[in-house]
C-alpha cells in the first residue's frame, strides 16, 4: 500500500515564522510498506456529520468533545457533479489522531499493529450537486486539520506507532496509493484557543482539483484566498510543458487519470523524492554565481525577529558563513532548493534562533532567483513582481502562482516569506474572532 505518513505537527515543521499554520512536506512512504518511518507519529484529524444514524466500526471510538468552541465551516460545491465527497482530519488538543464523523463527534481511529487498517466510511460526506452547500460546526478546537475534497471517495487507514495512531494518507506521487487517479485536493487550518483560527490553501504538494477559501470574521470582515481556476491543472501543464529544454523534466510533473486527462501537476520537489536524480544541475550554474558574488559582498538577511538584520557572506570554505549563526550554508542542489528541507536548508538539532530564521529566508530567494537581482542582498527585499524573473527558478511555484486568483496561496514551502504582509504570496488566513469559515469547492 502507497500511501503518505504524517509526521506530528507536520504543518508547523517547514513554514517561516510568520505562519503557524500550513502544509509541510509530507515524507512518503515506500510503496508497498506497511510500517510507518522512524521518527514518525501520528497525525489527528477532525470530522463532523448531520447523519445521527451513522455507526462506528468495530476497533474506533467515537467520543464527546473536550469542552471547546467550534468552527462553522461551509463547503459550496461549483462543480458539475453530485459525486463530491470531504473528509476532515488533524489533531486534537493532546496530538491524537481524529477525524470528524457522521454523528457530529470527533472520531479516534484505532490501530493495532503496523499493518494499516482502513479508517471506515463513517468519516465521509457528500457535499451533494452543482450549487449546494454543506455547513458544519466542529465540536471544537482541532490543529494540523486538513479539510480533503474528492471527486469520488478516498481511502484512509489507520496504524499504530509509538505515540498512537498513525495516518496514512493519500500520496499524490506514489502510483501505487489507490486514491492516485482520484482528482482531490485540500485546504489546512488550524483553529486553537490562544492563537485562533490560521487557514489556507496549499500547492506545496500539488495542484490538482482546485479550491478557494474565504474568512468571514465576528465584526464581518472578510478575508479570501480565491485559489486556482477549474482549469488550472492542464493548463499550468502546459505552462510547464513549455519549460523543458532537454534536460529540465518539467512535464514529468503532469500526471494523468485512465482518459488520458490531467488530473493534477505535482511539485518538482515530490518529483525528486520518486525520481533522485530528477532536476539533476539545472541550479549549478546559478548557484554558482551566487556563491561567488557573495564571496567579495555582503548578504544581509532581514530576520524579522529579535536579532534585526544579520550579515552573511561567503567565506574560503566556500559556505555562507552569518552573523551569530551557528554553522555555514554549502551549496544547495535542485532538490535541496525545492525541497527546503535538506542540504543547507534541514534544520538539525542544536540549530540556533539565527539558523532558524535564515534558513526560509535563504531558501526563499533561490526559489524565486532573487539574490543576483537588483537589491536582491537584502532578503527578503526584492518585491514580487521581481520574483520568478531570472533563471533558473522553480517554474512550478511561478506558475502557479500567475494562475491563483490573486496570486495567493503557497506553492513551495516557505512562500510566506516576504518583506510585509501586503506583499504575501501564501494566500494564509487568519482571525482570532472568526465567525465563519467558507471553502469554495471546483474554482473561485
Amino acid at each position: 500500500m502507497g500511501g503518505l505518513i504524517i509526521p506530528l505537527h507536520s504543518s508547523q515543521t517547514q513554514k517561516s515564522h510568520h505562519a503557524t499554520a500550513g502544509s509541510a512536506a509530507s515524507t512518503v512512504s515506500s510503496a508497498g510498506s506497511d510500517t510507518l518511518p522512524s521518527g514518525y507519529a501520528a497525525q489527528n484529524a477532525t470530522s463532523t456529520s448531520t447523519d445521527p444514524t451513522a455507526t462506528l466500526a468495530a476497533g474506533a471510538s467515537s467520543v464527546a468533545p473536550t469542552p471547546s468552541k467550534g468552527l462553522q465551516i461551509s463547503l459550496v460545491n461549483k462543480m458539475a457533479s453530485n459525486n463530491i465527497k470531504m473528509y476532515m482530519s488533524g489533531l486534537d488538543m493532546n496530538g491524537s489522531l481524529i477525524f470528524l464523523d457522521q454523528s457530529g463527534k470527533w472520531f479516534y481511529p484505532q490501530a493495532n499493529g503496523t499493518t494499516p487498517q482502513p479508517i471506515p466510511s463513517n468519516v465521509e460526506f457528500s457535499l451533494g450537486g452543482a450549487n449546494t452547500s454543506l455547513n458544519f460546526m466542529t465540536p471544537g478546537y482541532i490543529r494540523s486539520a486538513r479539510i480533503w475534497i474528492s471527486q469520488g471517495s478516498l481511502s484512509f487507514f489507520s496504524v499504530a506507532t509509538p505515540d498512537g495512531p498513525g495516518l496514512v494518507q493519500p500520496a499524490a506521487v506514489n502510483p501505487d496509493d489507490p486514491n492516485t487517479l482520484i482528482n482531490y485536493g485540500f485546504a489546512e487550518f488550524d483553529w486553537e484557543p490562544l492563537s485562533g483560527l490560521y487557514a489556507d490553501i496549499t500547492a506545496v504538494d500539488f495542484v490538482g482539483l482546485p479550491l478557494g477559501m474565504e474568512l468571514i470574521d465576528t465584526d464581518d470582515n472578510r478575508f479570501t484566498a480565491l485559489g486556482t481556476p477549474a482549469n488550472a491543472a492542464p493548463v499550468l501543464c502546459d505552462m510547464l510543458k513549455r519549460q523543458e529544454d532537454g534536460v529540465s523534466p518539467w512535464g514529468d510533473l503532469c500526471v494523468y487519470n485512465a482518459a488520458g486527462e490531467v488530473i493534477r501537476v505535482i511539485s518538482p520537489g515530490n518529483l525528486v523524492a520518486q525520481e533522485p536524480t530528477a532536476f539533476d544541475g539545472i541550479f549549478d550554474d546559478y548557484v554558482n554565481h551566487v556563491y561567488a558574488h557573495y564571496s567579495f559582498a555582503d548578504l544581509t538577511i532581514i530576520t524579522q525577529t529579535d536579532y534585526g538584520n544579520v550579515t552573511c557572506r561567503v567565506l574560503d570554505d566556500d559556505q555562507f558563513h552569518c552573523d551569530g549563526d551557528n554553522r555555514g550554508y554549502p551549496k544547495p542542489s535542485a532538490a535541496d532548493i525545492f525541497g527546503c528541507n535538506s542540504g543547507p536548508f534541514a534544520i538539525m538539532k542544536g540549530d540556533n534562533a539565527v539558523h532558524y530564521a535564515i534558513v526560509p529566508r535563504l531558501c526563499a530567494a533561490f526559489n524565486r532567483a532573487t539574490l543576483l537581482l537588483p537589491g536582491g542582498d537584502q532578503q527578503p527585499g526584492p518585491r514580487p513582481p521581481t520574483f520568478y524573473t531570472a533563471a533558473p527558478n522553480n517554474w512550478y511555484s511561478a506558475f502557479t502562482h500567475q494562475l491563483e486568483v490573486g496570486g495567493g496561496g503557497y506553492a513551495f514551502s516557505y512562500d510566506d516569506v516576504e518583506l510585509s504582509h501586503a506583499d504575501s504570496a501564501a494566500g494564509l488566513l487568519a482571525s482570532m474572532n472568526p465567525e465563519e469559515l467558507v471553502i469554495y469547492v471546483g474554482g473561485s
